[in-house]
């Protein structure tokens, strides 16, 4: 094992072991990200009692919120506007075949729900068009998600990005029929197969040194460089299409953004940070992580994401909850679990939800006691030390990066 690999199984240890610290405590992480934070979560220079901002997200008993919508369970006197939060809900729609989703319309119109649509290169066809006519006629919101074959990297990562944006582009320019219909692009932006297949093997099997390897091989800031420029390509392209762009990624980003550099996004290979995105979108899939990972994560983990990308990103991200799927391995074990996930989100902050996805919504017993759960109220989960640890050891990763040339 060479210098390298053993300071990154420190930092795996430290994620395994407990060894933690606090980001809030360093004055630098902070004025990198916001250069008017103070660390009360409140979006000004001071610990005073005067927050102004609509996400204000505070815990500090303070009466001069602007609104009830603050999640600071201060219970304050001096709100404006007490009407309820207006959530909005987003259904992602992920290897269906476009015929069959134009006959569950039906579905989305009935409970109000948004539809974010996976388009792949095969789907780029007539089916698609009279989906999107029939959606548009229905007033059904489309997020179309541009997708490449699983075999290919599915994602949009360093590996795969000449592929992804070609595609997107060719769905961008065959949708124009229908342009009236697209609500937004969403671009997902994650480590493509095979990598992350053999990343979570090596985690399986206890493989820290092949993992760590893996990680630093994509480590390459002159590359990231260039493939951010791509994106920002990208962007500019959709816009001169008629089409903004938003982007889906992992919840880790968020413990990414601290310190000020794109270190994480860098091994991860998905270039992000300092593009033009018209919002963020991250999704703390408890079932999916907690299956690779080995982790217990609960609802904590989707609270404590939550609370976050609304402070770091503004009050219209979007948290993306999951998965729901009549598959065991992969699925909530009960709706009640799926429930407070919803509840966890909404605790946080977040008042964009999606779920993940049409397919798995379908699949179960009961399909309308899992859309039921969406109306779940706001309610902040118990504590899980698990996610704290999680959290710090992506950070420890992420700072030990900056010493590494």
């Amino acid at each position: 094992m060479n210098k390298l690999h053993f300071i990154f199984l420190l930092a795996m240890l430290a994620l395994l072991c407990g060894w933690s610290f606090s980001c809030s405590e360093d004055d630098d992480a902070d004025s990198a990200q916001d250069q008017s934070d103070d660390d009360d979560n409140d979006n000004d220079d001071d610990n005073d009692n005067n927050d102004v901002s609509p996400s204000d997200d505070d815990d500090d008993n303070d009466d001069n919120d602007d609104d009830d919508n603050d999640n600071d369970n201060d219970n304050d006197d001096n709100d404006n506007d007490t009407s309820p939060i207006a959530y909005e809900y987003t259904i992602k729609v992920d290897n269906l075949p476009m015929t069959d989703v134009t006959n569950r319309l039906d579905l989305f119109v009935e409970h109000g729900l948004s539809m974010m649509l996976n388009v792949r290169p095969w789907d780029i066809t007539p089916d698609l068009l009279t989906l999107l006519a029939a959606a548009r006629e229905a007033g059904v919101p489309v997020i179309i998600w541009p997708l490449l074959d699983w075999n290919d990297g599915s994602w949009g990562c360093e590996d795969t990005l000449d592929a992804f944006i070609e595609n997107a582009l060719l769905v961008a320019d065959y949708i124009q029929p229908q342009a009236e219909a697209i609500h937004q692009f969403a671009i997902n932006m994650e480590l493509g197969h095979p990598e992350i297949d053999e990343l979570y093997e090596y985690f399986a099997n206890g493989d820290w040194d092949a993992a760590i390897q893996l990680l630093l091989d994509n480590r390459d800031q002159a590359r990231f460089a260039a493939s951010l420029a791509k994106v920002e390509y990208l962007i500019e392209e959709l816009a001169a299409r008629g089409f903004s762009a938003m982007v889906s990624t992992y919840p880790f980003i968020l413990d990414d953004l601290i310190d000020g550099d794109p270190d994480i996004q860098d091994i991860a290979d998905i270039p992000m940070s300092g593009a033009e995105w018209a919002r963020w979108a991250f999704n703390p899939y408890t079932t999916e992580y907690g299956a690779n990972l080995g982790l217990p994560l609960g609802a904590d983990m989707v609270y404590e994401y939550a609370h976050d990308a609304i402070e770091r990103c503004g009050t219209d991200v979007e948290i993306t909850v999951g998965i729901v799927s009549a598959d065991p391995d992969v699925g909530y074990d009960s709706v009640e679990a799926f429930a407070a996930d919803i509840a966890a989100a909404k605790a946080g902050g977040a008042r964009r939800i999606g779920v993940y996805n049409l397919p798995g919504l379908l699949s179960m017993d009961d399909p309308e006691a899992w859309i039921a759960a969406l109306e779940t109220p706001p309610t902040t989960p118990p504590a899980e030390p698990i996610v704290g640890l999680l959290r710090s050891g992506v950070r420890f990763v992420d700072r030990l990066l900056d010493a590494i040339p």
